[in-house]
């Protein structure tokens, strides 16, 4: 079996997926991030093939800035994140 790093596997869906049968996505990238251009071009590339998906941009955080739990902007965006997730199944 071929594991791919993550990383990899957002790249193959960026690139080559098909996103149309996906359920809704959020999208949460830190503005200061290296991967901040692949989620803008993640999102859009969503948007093209009509999927339901919410892209937030954290003003002076980088990737992984969720870890940060002390963090008043990483509790904002895991609240945001909580808050999408649980309106998909109202």
């Amino acid at each position: 079996m071929l594991v791919l790093p993550i990383d990899l596997i957002h790249i193959f869906l960026l690139f080559f997926g098909d996103l149309r049968n996906l359920c809704s996505i959020l999208v949460q990238n830190g503005e200061l991030e290296s991967f901040l251009q692949e989620g803008i071009d993640y999102v859009k590339k969503g948007k093209e093939q009509g999927i339901h998906i919410v892209h937030e941009t954290y003003e002076d955080m980088i990737h992984g800035f969720h870890m940060l739990e002390e963090l008043p902007t990483s509790q904002r965006a895991m609240k945001a994140a909580a808050s999408f997730y649980h309106s998909l199944f109202q």
